[in-house]
């Protein structure tokens, strides 16, 4: 199966930073070819997945590439073609050998095998025939397709809380955060006692800027379940917009009590106590991040503020060496 394209552009493709991606794992750009066409179908699930746009970039002319990249994903064909339209973009067929040529065909034809005759072109006939479909191609980034078959079964079946929910979350991962918040006031409307519906409209509704409705959509999941780590975690971020600051490190560290490796929890609290000028607190929190993720730039730049704030230059100038050491390793 060859494929084509309008569009011939030849790119010199980077890594912006390493890739772990089911079982691709890239550090240098000289591995990304041989590495999306060594397992194909988890580089269609990255590409689908939307990830591609954060990892991969051009130095010119990179806005055309990720326009490319972004019609890949939105695009109506078959999963086998998508893969093929990627490939041709990271690797111009002029610039391929012909060992090449012959891999990516290969890949191609497992990516056909392995999902166009399993999942589109199997006979559609049942409920949880487009359900099962449905979460399948979720999990391959095939959200459009995901959502599209949750529709049928909400057609069949307008009472049926997952397909709600599923949809919901779907629609949320697309950015589509009002069909997002319709889809989880349904399975309210239905299942009224569920958290995660109130969690996940509360998070819907604050990127919608809707922050005192989200909250109250946090403090209901709680309510409902008062061990609900993620929903305090939300709730501490919508009232960051409303510059609630006691509130904000008050449910991050009850987030942090429940789930004590909640490290999204650690630094954003950090970055409160760091904001109010609580350096020392700040600072145990950034260690924190820096125990639980030893290569986390951001952590190791805010603890080396917050040491020079105290005084303490060498532990400052020893953080900003190590930041130096991460992004040079990550360019080898």
């Amino acid at each position: 199966m060859e494929s084509t394209t309008n569009n011939n552009t030849s790119y010199n493709v980077l890594l912006e930073k390493p890739i772990k991606y089911g079982k691709i794992n890239i550090s240098l750009s000289s591995q990304l070819l041989d590495e999306f066409i060594k397992f194909p179908v988890d580089s269609l699930k990255f590409v689908l997945s939307g990830r591609a746009r954060g990892f991969l970039k051009t130095d010119d002319p990179e806005k055309l590439f990720i326009k490319r990249l972004k019609k890949i994903e939105s695009s109506e064909e078959t999963p086998s073609k998508k893969y093929a339209e990627f490939m041709e973009l990271l690797s111009p067929s002029e610039n391929r050998t012909e060992e090449y040529k012959k891999a990516i065909n290969d890949a191609i034809d497992i990516v056909y095998k392995s999902l166009e005759q399993k999942i589109y072109d199997a006979p559609i006939l049942s409920i949880k025939d487009y359900f099962e479909n449905a979460f399948k191609k979720f999990d391959l980034g095939d959200l459009k397709g995901a959502i599209g078959d949750y529709s049928k079964v909400i057609e069949k079946d307008d009472k049926n809380v997952s397909a709600y929910y599923n949809r919901g979350i779907a629609r949320q991962n697309l950015g589509n955060n009002a069909g997002a918040i319709a889809d989880f006031a349904k399975v309210i409307e239905l299942k009224p006692d569920y958290a995660p519906a109130y969690n996940n409209r509360g998070v819907a509704k604050r990127k919608v800027e809707d922050y005192d409705s989200a909250i109250s959509d946090f403090n209901k999941a709680i309510e409902l379940d008062s061990k609900y780590a993620a929903a305090f975690y939300n709730r501490a971020l919508a009232k960051k917009n409303l510059r609630d600051v006691v509130g904000v490190i008050e449910d991050f560290s009850v987030a942090i009590d429940l789930k004590p490796n909640f490290i999204d929890a650690y630094f954003n609290r950090g970055l409160e106590l760091k904001a109010i000028n609580e350096y020392k607190s700040a600072i145990d929190d950034f260690s924190k991040v820096i125990e639980l993720d030893s290569l986390d730039v951001a952590a190791y730049i805010n603890r080396a503020f917050c040491r020079e704030q105290l005084g303490d230059y060498a532990g400052g100038r020893n953080d900003k060496k190590k930041v130096e050491e991460i992004k040079n390793s990550k360019q080898e």
